[in-house]
């Protein structure tokens, strides 16, 4: 059951560093590189699962704060996702505080999983 946690976390390590590509990219005020937009999803989506998967099933203590910043984030990625899509213009609110979230929730999860 433990191995899912290590798996969310490394998906996770993964969605940051594919997110991390799509963040300079429009910080810059460039296109985002779709490549990296579909991979970040992908690989964030996997690991939410697998967080998630353990939750449901882990009779213990339970990540739920993580849980809910992780899901939180996942909803500001999905209307980045959709903004993205429709050619529009980007709230830069939204650019700080959705990898904001998703740090603050992987944070968490680590503390977690140490403590």
């Amino acid at each position: 059951m433990q191995n899912l946690m290590y798996l969310a976390l490394g998906f996770f390590f993964l969605a940051i560093f594919f997110g991390l590509i799509v963040f300079i990219q429009l910080a810059c005020d460039r296109p985002s590189f779709k490549p990296a937009v579909f991979l970040h999803g992908l690989v964030a989506i996997l690991g939410l699962s697998c967080l998630v998967t353990y939750t449901v099933l882990h009779a213990g203590a339970k990540p739920i704060a993580s849980v809910v910043v992780l899901l939180l984030a996942a909803l500001g990625g999905i209307t980045l996702l959709s903004f993205d899509v429709r050619k529009k213009p980007m709230p830069k609110l939204l650019l700080v505080l959705h990898p904001l979230a998703a740090l603050i929730g992987v944070a968490l999860l680590v503390y977690y999983m140490l403590y």
